[in-house]
């Protein structure tokens, strides 16, 4: 018999002395999947070291899997589970992402961003695709953006009843051409065959979300995948990052002509008040998204033109209803 559950309904389950539905006395083996958020989480850790005081002292084998897993979470795994924990990775000195996968950026400056989302997107038509965003809002304002350009779009994210995000996954699922918008929802453990490219229009967090937002190319034995991340001129240096962590990643250059589809937006959302209540939005979320970043060196808000940000969202200024968001 296999369980399957959260270290909160797990610790609930395990620990109710009322209600003892499940007995772990032939325990065999406990499996952590995705365990670097697990152990990143304190609420997470102190519900895991529950769970193992409640589990038989010595034959339970423990097994923790993560694609990418910190020197900090390596120190609390040993702490929780034993101290000669064993470390196995596939390959001690290797990549973090797989030779399968091509990765490229491209350095675009801020005004340019959507313009050039939209032509990368129109030259992807034919292909698989997932777009990564930081906030649920930026999803919302490009899907309602891109609608207007005849893309085949979907979008899936975290503030959504969970049986529109079960459809729209499944339905993504059985698709062989289309573009899906997303936030870190769809990081981890998505398993979506015949994804082509992953494109990544706001960084990531933490470097370690790149490397799960790439995996969900590639998937299955033999499969190729690309991967593209957007970066503005002043945040390249998240490269020395990702290079860091052993991903191989090199510059594509553009050198087309933005300026007829930068006017369609413009002119798109001046004339949809709709669209521009929810480019205000986004725009909002991204600041204040932007203020949070745990990489403040590389992603410094002082370092950004609100203005130039401002073009990408469809405004020529930021909207002076929101005020001073810096």
């Amino acid at each position: 018999m296999f369980v399957i559950g959260t270290p909160g309904r797990l610790a609930e389950t395990l620990l109710d002395e009322d209600v003892p539905c499940l007995k772990v006395c032939n325990l065999k083996i406990l499996i952590l999947d995705e365990a670097d958020r697990l152990l990143d989480d304190g609420s997470h850790t102190q519900q895991l070291r529950r769970i193992i005081s409640a589990l038989p002292k010595e034959q339970v084998q423990k097994v923790l899997v993560s694609a990418t897993l910190n020197s900090k979470c390596q120190e609390l795994s040993k702490e929780i589970f034993m101290a000669d924990f064993s470390f196995i990775t596939a390959e001690q000195h290797g990549a973090f992402t797989t030779s399968q996968i091509k990765q490229k950026y491209l350095s675009v400056p801020a005004r340019e961003r959507m313009s050039m989302l939209i032509t990368v997107l129109q030259t992807l038509q034919k292909k698989k695709v997932i777009v990564f965003f930081n906030s649920c809002h930026s999803v919302k304002f490009h899907y309602k953006v891109l609608q207007e350009f005849k893309l085949p779009i979907f979008y899936c994210m975290g503030q959504e009843k969970q049986a529109r995000r079960s459809s729209m996954y499944s339905k993504f699922l059985e698709m062989k051409r289309g573009t899906l918008l997303t936030t870190g929802l769809a990081e981890r453990g998505w398993d979506i065959p015949c994804v082509h490219w992953i494109i990544q229009y706001d960084p990531p967090h933490k470097p370690e979300d790149y490397i799960h937002r790439v995996g969900r190319t590639s998937r299955g034995e033999g499969r190729t995948g690309q991967a593209l991340l957007f970066l503005r001129p002043e945040e390249c240096k998240f490269l020395d990052v990702l290079r860091g962590m052993h991903v191989k990643i090199d510059e594509i250059e553009f050198s087309g002509d933005l300026n007829d589809i930068q006017d369609k937006v413009h002119s798109l959302i001046a004339d949809n008040v709709e669209i521009q209540q929810m480019g205000k939005l986004a725009y909002k979320k991204f600041v204040r998204a932007y203020q949070c970043h745990k990489l403040k060196k590389i992603f410094n808000i002082q370092e950004l033109d609100l203005e130039e940000v401002c073009n990408s969202f469809g405004f020529f200024k930021p909207p002076l209803e929101l005020g001073n968001l810096t």
